[in-house]
């Protein structure tokens, strides 16, 4: 038996025991030391980086390695193996999640042509771009004492005239808001809504002169990546 020793910054080390031969990244696994590895140990992300600090471990270069990072003890915890007793640094995974993660602001003429593209190469093939959800002006009678219909009544029945559907749903997030953004507003307010031919859904309620946008996430889940787009 070996000792396996897993370093890390700010925190303490996990010791545990492993046979000659080995995976240092099952064994990490087994001792619930947070290696990152979204390949899930296949050698083809890279993101398995330990540095050894002391002892022997068998592990070839990747390609995901260069010969300067070799050098200063960076190894892929996927691919090595214990050989004896061994130390090893632990990269903080948390920053290793913030390290693969990627913003960009995808407003630029050349970002906006490839969208744009997009949107005419699904409408050419006879794919309608449209959805159920749309915001709405919804304007109330003020309550009075000869007029003392409940908020959520009244917000119901302003929809119904308007729209000419029957059944209209409210989640307890909207009713909960009401009753202090129809005051402010005067009873003049803006409805997110999702129709469809038998009712509406009531997402929110906003007063009307603020500025209401509806997004959409379009998410794609790939092998090692997850990509997101906000609409």
């Amino acid at each position: 038996m070996f000792k396996v020793t897993f370093k890390f910054e700010g925190a303490e080390d996990v010791i545990t025991y492993a046979q000659e031969g080995e995976n240092l990244l099952e064994i990490a696994r087994k001792s619930n030391v947070a290696i990152d590895a979204p390949c899930s140990g296949n050698a083809s992300c890279g993101k398995c980086r330990v540095k050894l600090i002391g002892g022997e471990i068998e592990s070839p270069k990747t390609r995901h390695i260069t010969d300067e990072e070799y050098a200063e003890g960076w190894r892929l915890a996927c691919v090595s193996k214990v050989t004896g007793d061994v130390e090893v640094q632990v990269p903080d995974i948390a920053s290793a999640y913030r390290s693969r993660m990627k913003v960009a602001d995808l407003s630029s003429k050349e970002e906006i042509a490839i969208f744009e593209k997009a949107k005419s190469d699904v409408e050419s093939a006879g794919i309608s771009l449209t959805n159920s959800l749309d915001v709405i002006n919804v304007k109330m009678n003020v309550p009075t004492l000869d007029d003392t219909m409940p908020d959520n009544e009244r917000l119901v029945r302003a929809i119904k005239k308007q729209t000419g559907i029957k059944k209209v749903r409210m989640p307890y997030s909207v009713l909960r808001k009401i009753s202090y953004v129809f005051r402010e507003s005067n009873f003049e307010v803006q409805c997110v809504i999702r129709s469809t031919e038998n009712d509406i859904f009531i997402y929110d309620v906003y007063k009307k002169d603020e500025k209401v946008v509806i997004g959409g996430l379009a998410i794609d889940i790939g092998t090692t990546t997850v990509s997101a787009l906000l609409i």
